[in-house]
């Protein structure tokens, strides 16, 4: 899968979005962030997304960080 396959088939910006098309390994992931080449802010979004479901499968322990009795 390339970055513009995951482009192509989203509807929207979203982290739901963004993982419903994205593989399901960081490994997967990484090549693609190294190899896309983002133009707009849009497309830097979902490279922002795709970063992000890359480290959470990298350390997939939950943590909660309470500030103001909301956890962020």
């Amino acid at each position: 899968m390339k970055f513009e396959d995951i482009i192509k088939q989203i509807e929207n910006v979203s982290k739901a979005e963004i993982k419903r098309v994205a593989p399901g390994n960081c490994s997967e992931i990484k090549e693609i962030i190294f190899n896309s080449n983002p133009k707009g802010t849009y497309e830097k979004m979902v490279l922002g997304y795709l970063t992000s479901l890359c480290a959470e499968y990298m350390h997939p322990e939950t943590f909660h960080i309470p500030q103001d009795g909301l956890d962020l």
